[in-house]
C-alpha cells in the first residue's frame, strides 16, 4: 500500500500485517498508541526518497490517516457500526456508515496566510508575534496521558510561550486544526423509529487495532492448524500474509469437511 501522508508529505510503503504483526497484536502489554505506532512501524516497507522516521514522530493527523487507508486495504472502504438513540423513550439501534475514501476527502489540508514557518524545524509562527507551535504528535500524546490534565501539558509541549491570551490561543488552535485537522470525531445517525439522532465517536486509533485484534486473535489455531498439516516452522508460518495464511487454512478445513 503506497500513499503521501497529507501533514507532512512523506511518500511511504506499507505491507500488510503478516503472522508476526499479529502476534504482536496479540501479546502486546503496552498502551493502545505505542501498538499502533509499533504496528506501523513493522510494516513500513520504505520512505521514497526520503528519511526513515518513526511515526511517533509524525503528527498525529498523518498517523490516523494512515491508519485509515490500511484498514481499508484490509477490510475495504465501508465502515458500518452502530449507536443507540438519544432519545429517552426510543433507545432504538441506529445504524451508522460512511467510506473511508469520502470520509478522508472532508478534511482539507490549509496554512492560513497568518502562519510562517519558523527558523526551527517542525515549528511554525504566527506573523509579527513572538509565538510559535508545532503538531502533535503520537510521542507527544504517549507522554501527556499521565498527567492529570494531558491537554495543558500537551499545549505546553507544543505552543510557545504555552501561557497565552485566550485570543491568540484560539488563532494557534484554529491554525493548527487548518494545518494539521483532527481525523478522529463525531459521527452522527438518525433513528429510524423516532426521528431523532444516534452519536457514534471514532476514535480512529482504537477502532482500527479492534478490528485488526479481531482477526490477528486466530493466528495462534493457524499455526497450529498448519504446522500439524504441512510441517512448517512456526517461523515460516508467521512470515505468510495474512491473506495467504487463511487460504490455506480454508483448504485444511475444506479437505477435512469432504473427509
Amino acid at each position: 500500500m503506497y500513499c503521501r501522508l497529507p501533514v507532512s508529505g512523506n511518500e511511504v510503503s506499507l505491507r500488510l500485517p503478516c503472522g508476526k504483526e499479529d502476534l504482536l497484536l496479540c501479546e502486546w502489554k503496552g498502551g493502545e498508541t505505542a501498538l499502533a505506532q509499533a504496528l506501523l512501524n513493522a510494516i513500513t516497507d520504505q520512505t521514497a526518497g526520503q528519511d526513515a522516521f518513526e511515526w511517533g514522530e509524525l503528527s498525529v493527523t498523518d498517523f490516523e490517516w494512515t491508519l485509515l487507508l490500511l484498514r481499508r486495504s484490509l477490510f475495504g472502504d465501508w465502515v458500518r457500526t452502530s449507536s443507540i438513540c438519544k432519545q429517552a423513550d426510543c433507545a432504538a439501534k441506529v445504524d451508522i456508515s460512511f467510506r473511508i475514501g469520502d470520509y478522508l476527502e472532508q478534511f482539507q489540508i490549509n496554512r492560513p496566510a497568518s502562519v510562517e514557518p519558523s527558523p526551527e524545524p517542525g515549528w511554525f509562527s504566527l506573523a509579527g508575534k513572538d509565538i510559535k507551535f508545532r503538531f502533535p504528535t503520537g510521542n507527544d500524546q504517549q507522554a501527556v496521558a499521565q498527567f492529570p490534565q494531558p491537554e495543558l501539558e500537551l499545549q505546553r509541549r507544543c505552543v510557545v510561550p504555552d501561557m497565552l491570551p485566550e485570543d491568540l490561543l484560539q488563532q494557534v488552535q484554529d491554525s493548527l486544526e487548518s494545518m494539521a485537522p483532527t481525523i478522529s470525531g463525531l459521527l452522527r445517525g438518525e433513528c429510524p423509529e423516532c426521528g431523532g439522532m444516534g452519536d457514534f465517536y471514532l476514535d480512529v486509533q482504537s477502532y482500527v487495532l479492534s478490528e485488526l485484534l479481531d482477526q490477528a486473535k486466530f493466528v495462534f489455531e493457524d499455526v497450529h492448524l498448519l504446522a500439524g498439516h504441512y510441517h512448517w516452522s512456526e517461523e515460516a508460518i508467521l512470515n505468510l500474509p495474512r491473506q495467504r495464511r487463511h487460504r490455506y487454512v480454508e483448504a485444511i478445513i475444506r479437505d477435512r469437511g469432504v473427509a
